[in-house]
Formats: structure tokens, sequence, C-alpha cells
């Protein structure tokens, strides 16, 4: 009798302690849910900055391909500075860490949404990557900035011609050089920012269909 008394008692705590982590798992789920709706939200948010970013870098580019620019520089520098710079993506990602540092992970009992959960994360973290890349090489942005005479184009009139600083070709092909690279990495966070978006929703279905959790 008392064998089977401490076998029920084990039993007993056993169960209990399976309810207590199915518990933390649909709340691990519901945060996580609410984590990527909300980089959804954000990303569809700066994506038009981002768009801003890549149209003002193709029309600086034709500027500085161009015979004008030596005449009348300001509306080139106007589109270099829509061009430069970039709104950062900043994921949500606090459950994510939580469950990874954690050992949260152990309770997320079906492999599938484990395996998505990590995928996300890897195509969030290479965006991420990216964006750092993109900092570091803003802080060469002078090789196109230095083309221009800042000081008479912010104190002159707006109908005025202001010529560049320079009429050196190799110095002009180095700036047109940086802003064509520099569009090129617009279009590509704009790439993985939409593939964090489709990661994303691929997750938050598999989440509803497996939990029905909304």
């Amino acid at each position: 009798m008392l064998f089977l008394a401490v076998f029920c008692g084990f039993l007993a705590e056993n169960q209990r302690e399976h309810m207590v982590e199915h518990q933390r798992e649909k709340q691990y789920i519901r945060s996580l849910v609410n984590d990527i709706k909300s980089d959804i939200k954000q990303l569809e948010k700066i994506d038009q900055d981002w768009s801003g970013n890549v149209d003002a870098a193709d029309t600086a580019v034709k500027h500085l391909a161009g015979k004008e620019i030596y005449a009348n520089s300001r509306l080139a520098l106007y589109f270099v500075y829509g061009a430069m710079g970039f709104t950062d993506f900043i994921s949500n990602d606090g459950t994510i860490q939580q469950l990874k540092n954690s050992g949260g992970m152990r309770l997320i009992r079906k492999s599938k949404i484990v395996d998505s959960i990590m995928a996300y994360q890897k195509t969030v973290d290479i965006a991420t990557i990216h964006q750092a890349f993109m900092g570091d090489m803003m802080q060469s942005k002078n090789r196109v900035t230095d083309l221009f005479d800042m000081i008479h184009i912010i104190n002159s009139k707006g109908n005025e011609n202001i010529p560049l600083l320079t009429q050196d070709r190799k110095a002009i092909n180095s700036a047109y050089t940086y802003i064509l690279e520099w569009g090129g990495l617009c279009k590509l966070l704009k790439s993985l920012g939409n593939d964090i978006k489709e990661c994303g929703k691929r997750l938050l279905k598999m989440i509803y269909e497996q939990y029905g959790i909304k």
C-alpha cells in the first residue's frame, strides 16, 4: 500500500509538472505571436522609407553621371541626402532570446515550430548583420558629400546655380560608384525585410494551425 501511495503521488506530481510546462509553453507561444506581429507591422511601415532610399539613390546616380551637375549640383545633393541613411529594423526578439537563453525552447513540443522559430531568427540575424554593414559604409559618405559646396548651397537662393567644388573625374566617379553600391545595399535590405515578413507569416500560420492561438 505504501508503494502504491508513493507511486500515485509520483504520477500526480509528474502530471502537475506537465500541466505547468504546457501552460508555460502556451505563454511563450502567445508572446512569440505578439513579437512577430510587431515585427511585421514595423517592417510594413519602414519599407516605405527603404523604397525612398532606393528611388533617391537611382536618381542621384543619374545626376552624378550627367553633365548638368558641373554647372548646378543643388538637385543632385537633394537626392544624395535622400538616398543616404536608412531606418533601422529592430526586431522584437525578447521571447526568442528568452526561449534560447533560459532553456525554454525544450518546452516547445512541436519540432516543426521550433525549426520555424530558428529559421525566423536566422532571417532576422541576416538583416541585422546587413544593417551593421550599411552603418559602417555610412562612415565613408564623404566620398560623395565632399564634392558639394555645402555652405554655398545652404545659404544661397533656391534658383542659383552652384557647381561642384571639383570637376575631377576620378572623384566624381568615386562618388558615383559609392551611391550605386549604396542603392544596391538598400535594395537588398528591402528584400531581406520581405524575407522576414514572409518567414514570420509562415510561422504565424503554423502556430495558428497547431496551437489555435491568434
